[in-house]
């Protein structure tokens, strides 16, 4: 497994974290369950927004993402920058909200 593909950004002390998905959703060299809900779960957050600008990537990977996301004891909420297309359209659904940049 090579280093996750992904943005983990929470200001100390804060209740908010922000994750960026900036590219492929893949457990090998991209966006992992293991890393993402292990960041998850040791940030100490209430509220963690999800943005999304993927094409896409494993099915298998993404299925256990949004899963995770819908099951997750975390107001996890999700937001739609760019491209979310194929299984990144799973997990930007997953989150308690959804949003998506105009455009």
């Amino acid at each position: 497994m090579s280093e996750k593909g992904y943005i983990y950004n929470q200001s100390k002390g804060s209740t908010k974290a922000n994750i960026l998905i900036d590219g492929e959703i893949s457990d090998w060299w991209g966006v992992g369950l293991q890393s993402f809900s292990k960041d998850i779960a040791n940030s100490n957050a209430d509220e963690i927004m999800v943005q999304i600008n993927s094409g896409g990537g494993s099915v298998t990977e993404g299925q256990a993402i949004a899963a995770y996301i819908k099951g997750s004891p975390y107001n996890i909420n999700t937001s739609i920058l760019g491209l979310c297309a194929s299984i990144a359209t799973f997990i930007a659904m997953a989150g308690k909200s959804t949003s998506i940049s105009k455009g």
